[in-house]
């Protein structure tokens, strides 16, 4: 988790139950020498980021693939990037390498792609993608809170699924929007333009979705959606507390504006950051003796 304070953010432990064979690694402190590693990686379509880092991703169709890691040179070069079976690029340390880390400079992975089709981010961070996301299909998932701020999507159906308190902000177009959240979090989604949704929230959370057509909505713990537009309301199911209620379309041009200042908390600043401790929770699609990575 992190807590934003004074223009930085702190890392807290959140140290994940795993198998036996999973154990946490040694504490890891940056040595404060920034630096800056460009990585040759096969082709890949995926991204998977782990471990708190943060990513940068720019979609651009002409563009060739590029990967470049930058943050205090001991982190950078115990930071793993790989391409797995899949096409999938994994960013992560090995848990004999890192168990928890501290840094003042960010630890970061700036990443170019000319075609994405999927990004999932574990262990919280921060996250931006930018560029023309123009894909059929397109997968967001996110784990362990932090935040992610996702524009330019071209997509026919765009699938979230988020836990841990993330806060996520979409803008661009999907005819059909899936979303899942658990662990409450944010959904920032007004500036996505939908034709249909399907919305699913529980213990808690905030969601402000852009819908035209039909909305299928699913809350429980005490959710709140909104909706921006008249959608046909084709099924119901409210429990908790959980409330939905709609706002005339005229307001959804503000609505895109809120959206857009909302992800500018995304953006890093320039200027040092307090120290950053992680202590990584382990998802086990990426623990080494349980997955085989």
């Amino acid at each position: 988790m992190h807590i934003a304070k004074s223009g930085g953010w702190v890392g807290t432990a959140l140290l994940a139950v795993a198998l036996a064979a999973c154990s946490t690694g040694p504490f890891v402190d940056g040595n404060g020498q920034r630096t800056e590693s460009e990585r040759n990686t096969p082709a890949f379509e995926e991204v998977h980021v782990g471990d708190g880092v943060e990513a940068t991703v720019v979609v651009e169709p002409d563009q060739p693939a590029r990967v470049i890691v930058e943050g205090d040179s001991n982190l950078v070069e115990l930071l793993r990037t790989e391409v797995k079976p899949g096409a999938r690029l994994g960013v992560y340390f090995r848990e004999e390498d890192v168990g928890h880390w501290e840094s003042v400079h960010p630890l970061r992975v700036r990443i170019t792609v000319p075609t994405l089709k999927s990004f999932r981010r574990s262990g919280g961070g921060a996250s931006d993608l930018s560029g023309r996301i123009d894909v059929p299909a397109f997968l967001l998932t996110a784990s362990g809170g932090g935040t992610i701020r996702a524009r330019g999507f071209v997509t026919e159906r765009l699938t979230l699924e988020t836990s841990g308190g993330t806060e996520t902000t979409l803008e661009g177009q999907a005819t059909r929007l899936d979303s899942e959240m658990s662990g409450g979090g944010r959904l920032f989604a007004t500036g996505l333009q939908t034709r249909d949704a399907r919305l699913e929230s529980s213990g808690g959370g905030t969601s402000e979705v852009q819908v035209s057509d039909t909305l299928r909505v699913e809350a429980s713990g005490g959710a709140d959606i909104r909706i921006i537009g008249a959608p046909t309301v084709v099924d119901r199911d409210l429990s908790g507390g959980s409330r939905l209620h709609f706002d005339s379309r005229e307001r959804a041009s503000m609505g895109a504006r809120l959206s857009g200042a909302v992800g500018l908390r995304l953006q890093s600043s320039s200027g040092a950051r307090p120290p950053a401790r992680h202590r990584l929770p382990r998802d086990t699609a990426w623990c080494g003796p349980c997955s085989g990575r």
